[in-house]
């Protein structure tokens, strides 16, 4: 694989998988949000909970997931953002 992105550049080689990158940045700027809204949970009743509540954080990391093409198109980066947040013990939507 390596190979193939030396001479093609980062893209997806002939099985359709290519390289990703994960990104990430402690922030230590207090965010604050005042209406919490688009809960994303499975269970129904937190997101009831949570919604319109505030959030305050003192501390946390950005992350950003660069994939080698749009994950609503390309089934591989659409993968590795599934298995990305799942990680996290989430579901991806």
């Amino acid at each position: 694989m390596e190979d193939f992105w030396e001479e093609n550049g980062y893209a997806l080689d002939h099985s359709g998988q290519g390289p990703f990158a994960v990104f990430y940045r402690r922030r230590t700027g207090p965010p604050h949000a005042t209406a919490i809204s688009g809960i994303r949970t499975d269970d129904p009743d937190v997101g009831q909970a949570v919604e319109g509540t505030g959030l305050l954080m003192a501390e946390y990391y950005t992350v950003s997931l660069l994939t080698p093409e749009d994950p609503a198109t390309d089934p591989f980066s659409a993968g590795v953002v599934r298995d990305f947040v799942a990680a996290f013990g989430e579901s991806a939507q």
